[in-house]
This record gives structure tokens, C-alpha cells and sequence, in this order.
């Protein structure tokens, strides 16, 4: 993500009505906040254990059927995705406070 962050990319895919499910995983707690904007899934804070990960990707499976959605998800649609299973680019972190909406880190 080429000169945004994740919260960013939330909000551009928002405005351009974007009904994604959005999981944020980070190590920025206070962020949290700013994830309900987008209507986020779940956030995450790293490092996550699999158990964890396990049990958010398993109730967006079940709300993924509920709402038709499973499909979209993964080719075998009884198989809920294991953290082994996921790939993620790690962006560098930027600078304390540079864009955390004026909330300053807790030491």
C-alpha cells in the first residue's frame, strides 16, 4: 500500500460503497476507534495467537452465510481459513502520532 495506511485504504473503499468484510490486524491499539468508521469487522492486535484468528475467521465464515456471502470467501466453503493459511505484506510503521488522529501512543 504505496503511501497509505490500512485505515485509509478502509475509507476509500467505504466511500466508493465497498461492503467488504474488513479485519484489521496491527500492533496500534489506539486505532480501534477509528475502525468502527469503516464499519470494521473485527481489529486485531498483534501478535495474534492462531486460536484468536481462528475464532474471528470462523464467525465471518458464519456471518458470511448468514448473508449469502460464503462463496466469496474461500473455494471449499466448509473449510474456514487457519492463520497459516494467510498472507499479509507488512507495511513499515509510520513515525508515533504522524496519523493517529491526535491519540499518542501509550508507553
Amino acid at each position: 500500500m504505496d503511501g497509505i495506511d490500512g485505515m485509509e485504504t478502509a475509507r476509500k473503499l467505504r466511500s466508493q460503497n465497498d461492503k467488504g468484510y474488513l479485519i484489521f490486524i496491527t500492533v496500534l491499539k489506539e486505532m480501534v476507534f477509528q475502525s468502527f468508521e469503516v464499519q470494521a469487522y473485527d481489529y486485531l492486535i498483534k501478535p495474534i495467537n492462531e486460536e484468536c484468528f481462528e475464532k474471528t475467521m470462523g464467525r465471518l465464515y458464519a456471518s458470511m452465510q448468514n448473508a449469502n456471502d460464503a462463496k466469496v470467501l474461500y473455494e471449499d466453503p466448509k473449510k474456514v481459513p487457519k492463520t497459516k493459511d494467510v498472507k499479509a505484506e507488512e507495511k513499515p510503521a509510520k513515525k508515533a502520532g504522524s496519523d493517529r488522529g491526535g491519540v499518542k501512543p501509550e508507553r
